[in-house]
């Protein structure tokens, strides 16, 4: 249960959507009563939501889950995988392609107005 609660109240939904309907009412409310030191007020908590989305990873985890994720980096590929050098082969092939058609997206000499 303690869990269902903590993923509710972290969620980034909940949390903007609590901090517009929030806001929503203080101004509806500072509008009715003609004193508008409600919508001041509304900005406070608009500012715990916003704080509860930073740090929200923390609060999901723990401290002590949160330092464990925190040691595991991924510094990814020192070399492009052969998947990656192909899909920028295939990304320039498309773009001499269409520039050789005088195509307006990747033609350097069509954006410079030379032919």
């Amino acid at each position: 249960m303690r869990q269902v609660f903590m993923r509710l109240l972290t969620s980034q939904l909940f949390l903007v959507f609590f901090a517009v309907c929030w806001t929503a009412a203080s101004v509806a409310l500072s509008l009715r009563t003609g004193q508008w030191h409600w919508f001041s007020r509304s900005g406070a908590i608009t500012v715990i939501m916003g704080a509860s989305l930073t740090v929200r990873r923390l609060l999901r985890l723990g401290v002590q889950g949160f330092v464990i994720a925190e040691r595991t980096f991924n510094g990814g590929h020192a070399l492009p995988t052969p998947d990656e050098v192909e899909a920028h082969r295939q990304v320039r092939l498309r773009c001499f392609q269409y520039a050789s058609r005088g195509h307006p997206a990747c033609s350097w000499n069509h954006n410079l107005g030379i032919r």
